[in-house]
């Protein structure tokens, strides 16, 4: 159990942002940026909505949103099925925002959904770009909607929630390295000196450019971490 071993540094937590909303629906016992701090986030990615290049409905988010709107409940969402995860709550909020009522599918696998909407089972799909960039290179997905309030150049010609109109907290997917809270403050300066000279090597780089994860900031460390997670938590905290 990682609050149980000793707190001397040489045990260290490796999460993603489940930790966070598992910490705000309080599912641990340990307080998530209190008994469990970040050392550094190497990974933090935005989300974006997908639909098929050759979709004739609407081809971008405000097509998509009128012919939501004209059919209500009919439009269907190919998400992750964990309740009070990012991926809930950013569509539930985007959903509200705009106006239109969807229906979401939940997939537990990713395989699942993509292949949902790649197959017209699902009219369009919410996920990361890393993790669809085959598709998007393949032109096999194209992306609508940036959940970003400014979106990067290499998505210039998507919309920004900015762009859209659309005003709701961000959430982020994360990858990063915790300790428990007791770990010597030297020991903490440690690892995240550590961190970064991992992070900055060609390598890593190489890899998180190859995951489209060099695309907005993907490296937090010391109170910029600690926001990041209080943020987060706060967002959760609040998700209906």
């Amino acid at each position: 159990d990682f609050m149980s071993r000793p707190k001397d540094g040489y045990t260290i937590l490796q999460q993603t942002d489940g930790l966070i909303s598992a910490g705000a629906a309080k599912q641990i016992k340990a307080t998530v940026g209190g008994d469990i701090v970040p050392i550094c986030f190497t990974q933090a990615t935005f989300s974006q909505i997908y639909i098929r290049p050759d979709e004739k409905r609407f081809t971008d988010w405000k097509s998509f949103v009128a012919y939501a709107k004209k059919n209500p409940g009919k439009v269907t969402v190919a998400n992750i099925g964990v309740a009070k995860s990012m991926e809930v709550i950013l569509m539930g909020s985007l959903a509200e925002a705009a106006g239109i009522k969807v229906k979401e599918i939940s997939y537990d696998k990713p395989a699942e959904r993509y292949a949902a909407l790649l197959g017209g089972h699902a009219d369009v799909l919410f996920e990361q770009p890393g993790d669809v960039r085959k598709f998007l290179e393949a032109k096999q997905m194209k992306a609508i909607l940036t959940i970003l309030d400014e979106a990067p150049s290499a998505f210039a010609g998507v919309a920004s929630l900015k762009e859209a109109g659309i005003k709701i907290p961000i959430l982020l997917r994360t990858r990063g390295f915790w300790v428990h809270k007791d770990v010597p403050k030297d020991r903490k300066e440690f690892l995240r000196k550590a961190c970064k000279a991992a992070f900055d090597t060609k390598d890593y780089q190489a890899f998180n450019k190859s995951k489209y994860m060099h695309l907005a900031r993907s490296y937090y460390d010391g109170a910029d971490a600690d926001k990041l997670v209080r943020d987060m938590l706060a967002i959760y905290a609040s998700a209906k």
